[in-house]
């Protein structure tokens, strides 16, 4: 007896969500790996084990997904550091915490770093994805928040606090996506965890 082959679709036993977030992760995969003009549907939704029509039930288009991938990588990264940075303390220890989870999620998903690493060539060249400018300025918010929180940090210095540490993520995600091992970043990571505390020098 023959096994009956099975049209492309949603996966048998999925549900509206687990089809989305299967599309998400694929998508994100892909984005990181070849850039948005370089992806293709069709790769991604092989990758996610579904047909076309099913990516476009839930997406317009590769710019809509792209924009809730974007969605998606902010609210992992921001849910990671938020937990990190805790309640209390100093904005250095705080800080200090945040660029160790930073180390950990990136070893724990690589195509963050891929993904963000990516992101800002992909908005300077497709003018449809300008929305996700607002999911980068995110991080930025974070961190300014983070320092208003904190009583050592002056007002008058919370806005450069809070641009310098922005910075200092998005150069940790480039690092991230361009070094050559995990054991690599894990020491840029480690020398920046001394900068911070004031003890590289």
């Amino acid at each position: 007896m023959s096994a009956t082959r099975r049209r492309p679709g949603r996966p048998a036993g999925s549900d509206a969500g687990d089809t989305r977030a299967g599309l998400l992760a694929a998508a994100r995969t892909v984005f990181s790996e070849r850039g948005y003009a370089g992806a293709g549907i069709a790769e991604i939704v092989a990758r996610a084990g579904v047909s076309a029509p099913v990516l476009y039930h839930h997406f317009a288009g590769k710019a809509d997904l792209y924009r809730a991938v974007a969605a998606d990588v902010y609210d992992e990264v921001l849910g990671a550091l938020e937990a990190a940075a805790g309640s209390g303390g100093a904005f250095v220890e705080r800080l200090d915490a945040v660029l160790a989870a930073a180390a950990e999620l990136n070893e724990a998903d690589p195509t963050i770093a891929g993904f963000a690493t990516a992101m800002p060539a992909d908005l300077r060249l497709t003018a449809d994805l300008a929305p996700v400018r607002e999911e980068m300025g995110r991080v930025r918010a974070f961190f300014l928040a983070l320092a208003a929180a904190c009583p050592d940090v002056p007002r008058h210095r919370r806005a450069a606090v809070a641009d310098a540490c922005a910075t200092l993520i998005a150069g940790l995600s480039r690092a991230g996506a361009i070094q050559s091992s995990q054991a690599e970043f894990r020491r840029t990571v480690e020398s920046l965890r001394l900068l911070v505390r004031g003890e590289l020098f």
